[in-house]
């Protein structure tokens, strides 16, 4: 139930019915509980049918991220920005969660009053005929194609969204809080040519050793660090293992006294 509620939050984002994914996305929160999820799993049945085990705080995020992007549409600046804050400090939603936070304190930043200009001396009119129309502002054409890079990004998060997810799964399931166990199936979840370094289970047996290749992993999939030209798959492959990382790490850093 939770995952048709997120799916039908993100098609009716697509379809131009923010309500409605608002409405989606707090009945699957309302499902999921006041623990967001965490340490928790819920059973679903993947494309071949078979039934495999869905972390319920992946799908906390989604629902969550849906519910942010549906008040941005509905120009809610204060409530989006607040619930992307939750998605912030929850640790999912990654690079996309950060950037609708900081669009929302944008939006809501008071513009600064326009410096009064001298009287300017009246011009002479122009005829008719030299009136002609004025070409697009620089402005007004960067708006366009920011917009319209949005949109495509959009459209191929909305196409990745089940391939990403089965691969970060796979690596993730299981071994969430274990962080030694993350870091040496690193290479099964990264990009091709990410350049990470496979690391071993036995070199990963003394924490100072664990610590040094996490500062490693979270440099590699950091969104701040990624490639100017990352494409969206590696974008959305680095934030949910970027976020994996960061939980994992808080664990083992109580249960090794760092």
């Amino acid at each position: 139930m939770i995952i048709l509620l997120t799916n039908r939050a993100l098609t009716a984002l697509k379809t131009g019915e923010p309500k409605q994914a608002v409405a989606d996305a707090d009945e699957a929160l309302k499902i999921i509980g006041p623990g967001n999820g965490q340490g928790e799993t819920v059973a679903v049945k993947n494309e071949a049918g078979q039934e495999e085990n869905r972390d319920m705080k992946e799908l906390y995020g989604k629902a969550l991220s849906r519910k942010a992007e549906a008040l941005e549409q509905m120009e809610r600046w204060a409530d989006a920005g607040t619930v992307w804050k939750q998605c912030v400090e929850a640790g999912v939603g990654g690079a996309t969660a950060v950037k609708g936070r900081q669009r929302c304190q944008d939006a809501l930043a008071p513009k600064p009053k326009p410096a009064p200009r001298p009287a300017a001396k009246p011009r002479p009119q122009p005829s008719a005929a030299s009136r002609a129309p004025q070409k697009d502002s620089e402005a007004v054409t960067r708006l366009r194609e920011a917009n319209q890079a949005a949109a495509k990004e959009d459209d191929e998060k909305f196409a990745l969204a089940d391939k990403v997810d089965a691969k970060v799964s796979a690596w993730r399931d299981g071994k969430r809080e274990n962080l030694r166990a993350l870091l040496a199936s690193m290479d099964s979840v990264l990009w091709e040519n990410s350049g990470w370094k496979k690391v071993g289970l036995h070199e990963l047996v003394m924490a100072n050793k664990v610590k040094i290749s996490y500062m490693k992993a979270i440099a590699k999939t950091h969104p701040d660090k990624l490639p100017q030209d990352a494409s969206t798959e590696v974008r959305l492959i680095a934030g949910l293992v970027f976020s994996t990382l960061n939980e994992s790490w808080d664990k083992f850093k109580a249960d090794n006294g760092l």
